[in-house]
């Protein structure tokens, strides 16, 4: 008796939980914005592959508690929900394009994480012997002692100019005079924007933006809104085709309501296998809401974890990315 009542309890608990990880990974991302169960939403979605491996191992203890079909039934749902998300991930993601006889350009996007206990000189070391061409750092604080060591490898700099570090942007090569851009929007310094000009290449157009999370709203529209605005204007003055870099901590993954609506609108196609960047712990487990995207002629030719090691609780990514000789 006591054992079936153990029995009965273990059902009672896997079962509903196995039923809400099926629903809520297949379902999340088309939940409306807004109210308590947008907010559930926006907080779900971008675990929604997760979701579905927790749901298979919760499928596996229904099995071996006596309920096999039911196990399997679920398993079934479960996975065709994740071959959907994958579907249609794959569809709105862009190939990695194959590396071309010139030297590609290299950059790094790094959350620091503002009370980052690593010492400031390791940290500089780590983005010195990473020879990148472009370094974009959010929540830059943890740097600031570091600042004059890392200006004589990247002396072109927007960020960091005041009491706060928000986004930081460091550059090997100069900055187009009048395009250099460091926004308040939800937050102080919350979106840096520069056209690089790298010598004997067409220049680069360079965004770089840390979003409110998804369900601060009120806040997360302006800092979308933003980012929609400056990709506008950059396709105004340097044509729908100018090579577009964009970079940041979107707080949500590409496949998310928020950030596929944003990607959408703005032109931008995710990488078909996006970066595990958080927490930094959960290594290749963890959830994409860092980005590196890319728009107009440029394309990315490799993506890869960065600076695991270094004390944040987000792991960054360098990327190279190849766009035309003549703009």
């Amino acid at each position: 008796m006591e054992f079936l009542s153990l029995r009965a309890l273990a059902l009672g608990a896997l079962l509903p939980a196995a039923l809400l990880c099926v629903l809520a990974g297949a379902t999340a991302r088309f939940w409306p914005d807004g109210a308590l169960v947008g907010t559930f939403g926006r907080m779900l979605d971008s675990l929604a592959p997760q979701l579905f491996v927790l749901s298979l191992l919760l499928c596996a203890a229904l099995a071996l508690l006596g309920l096999p079909r039911l196990a399997l039934g679920l398993a079934l749902l479960s996975a065709l929900g994740q071959g959907a998300l994958l579907m249609d991930q794959r569809g709105r993601a862009r190939p990695l394009a194959e590396a071309e006889t010139q030297a590609p350009f290299t950059a790094i996007w790094f959350n620091l994480y503002e009370q980052n206990a690593t010492p400031p000189e390791r940290l500089a070391e780590a983005i010195l012997q990473s020879g990148v061409d472009l370094v974009a750092l959010g929540e830059a604080d943890p740097i600031r002692p570091v600042l004059p060591l890392l200006e004589t490898v990247y002396p072109y700099r927007i960020g960091c100019e005041g009491r706060r570090c928000g986004v930081l942007l460091l550059s090997r090569h100069p900055f187009a005079p009048g395009t250099q851009e460091l926004a308040n929007i939800s937050r102080r310094e919350r979106l840096v924007r520069a056209r690089v000009e790298p010598e004997g290449r067409a220049p680069l157009e360079v965004l770089v933006e840390h979003m409110a999370k998804p369900w601060f709203y009120g806040f997360v529209e302006d800092d979308r809104w933003y980012l929609l605005d400056r990709l506008a204007l950059i396709r105004q003055t340097s044509g729908p085709e100018a090579p577009v870099l964009v970079m940041g901590d979107f707080n949500a993954a590409p496949w998310s309501r928020p950030i596929a609506m944003l990607l959408r609108e703005a032109g931008l196609a995710p990488p078909r296998r996006p970066v595990p960047t958080w927490p930094a712990a959960a290594g290749p487990l963890g959830v994409p809401i860092d980005q590196v995207l890319v728009g107009g002629h440029a394309r990315l030719t490799a993506l890869a974890p960065w600076g695991g090691d270094l004390g944040s609780n987000h792991r960054g990514i360098r990327a190279l990315v190849i766009w035309p000789e003549v703009g």
